[in-house]
């Protein structure tokens, strides 16, 4: 089914108007960049950049909840990754490979050499994030000056997942009303713990972006690869879930990964499900601002 014609939700309309949306070329594909600059007053110091890469299945809208209040400290760069939303695919849609080299060629662009930027990222996000990161750091002169990484519900992990039902393919749906309840049944699965918290503005942004998604992410996803990319990252690290997550267990994934790593610290949001920045907006934005403003 294609995208809807509707008026967008009043929330994403609003905040897609104040968004400066970049166009970049990256291994001869475009990638779209939306950046939200920090408010700073006449002679205070200029704010470092913060990057936010959106999960499987998503785009930049991921992170609607959390743009005002990130962007007191920060100048926020959001992606709409290779084979999402608005920016072109990768040449290989299966090529994890190239979607981290797009991205790191693309900032390079944008954010100059001697600006600090933090990095996070959501569930596949994370993942990519994780890589981005590894890749940078083995690197001897890096065009990305990385200062902190946070990782919210990160993909790659290999372990357990906790889904009670399976979710539906929403490709063979009928009508818009049965989109409509398979997207919402997909919601209640992985994504948010509170059935009231499936609402116009969660569906909304998870069928346009589940539309717009051609990136095969589901085998990266689950694949083991988080730790060793983790382990070749020095940088200060925040791993970050929701209590009810059901791509994994909080408790047992924040000990084994950040035991014996001191400079990796975990966080567990109670009362919230997967995609905990949206669920847990006002809490994950506390974290992320105490996170981010602490020294390293």
């Amino acid at each position: 089914m294609e995208s809807s014609a509707e008026p967008l939700h009043p929330a994403i309309a609003a905040i897609a108007a104040r968004a400066q949306v970049h166009r970049v070329t990256a291994h001869h594909k475009t990638l779209v960049w939306r950046a939200f600059p920090a408010d700073v007053a006449a002679g205070e110091a200029a704010k470092p950049a913060l990057v936010l890469l959106h999960g499987g299945h998503g785009n930049w809208l991921h992170w609607l909840r959390n743009i005002d209040a990130l962007r007191q400290t920060h100048n926020l760069w959001l992606a709409d990754m290779p084979g999402f939303g608005d920016s072109d695919d990768v040449i290989e849609l299966g090529d994890f490979g190239e979607l981290v080299d797009a991205l790191e060629d693309s900032l390079t662009q944008l954010i100059a050499p001697t600006t600090p930027i933090d990095l996070a990222g959501f569930s596949f996000g994370a993942l990519a994030a994780t890589h981005l990161a590894a890749q940078v750091s083995a690197q001897a002169s890096p065009a990305l000056k990385l200062c902190k990484l946070a990782l919210l519900g990160p993909a790659g992990h290999g372990g357990p997942r906790r889904m009670e039902s399976e979710m539906v393919n929403w490709r063979r749906a009928r009508s818009e009303e049965q989109l409509r309840e398979m997207h919402a049944h997909n919601l209640g699965v992985l994504m948010l713990h509170h059935p009231t918290n499936i609402d116009a503005l969660a569906l909304e942004i998870h069928r346009e972006a589940c539309l717009a998604t051609r990136f095969y992410s589901k085998a990266f996803s689950r694949a083991a690869t988080l730790v060793e990319q983790l382990d070749a990252v020095t940088l200060p690290t925040l791993l970050l879930w929701g209590e009810h997550d059901t791509t994994g267990e909080p408790e047992n994934l924040a000990a084994q990964l950040c035991a014996v790593h001191p400079h990796r610290s975990s966080h567990i949001v109670r009362d919230a499900g997967h995609w905990v920045q949206f669920e847990a907006a006002n809490e994950v934005n506390r974290a992320l601002g105490e996170w981010f403003a602490k020294a390293v």
